[in-house]
């Protein structure tokens, strides 16, 4: 008997970064100014880049570079730059 080792044949996907998330989301809002939060879902993968997109939008939240409104319960989020007068 010859001894081998098997080599899984799934392909592995990259899992997109948080800090790409975040590039990614400023990019938009700076030609947009404003989108929804269900268009960035829109462009996830799949659970985990959902999940990162959420904790990007945070991340942005935290920093004062964009707000997020929803009028009421279940209704569209959206996310728009946040003007910063000085």
């Amino acid at each position: 008997l010859d001894s081998y080792i098997k080599i899984p044949t799934d392909v592995v996907r990259k899992t997109i970064d948080i800090q790409e998330k975040i590039q990614q989301i400023r990019d938009r809002i700076a030609n947009q100014f404003t989108t929804n939060f269900s268009e960035i879902l829109r462009e996830a993968k799949d659970k985990t880049e959902i999940i990162v997109s959420f904790l990007a939008l945070l991340e942005l939240m935290k920093q004062r570079t964009i707000i997020v409104r929803q009028n009421k319960v279940f209704d569209e989020i959206t996310v728009e730059r946040l003007e910063i007068s000085e």
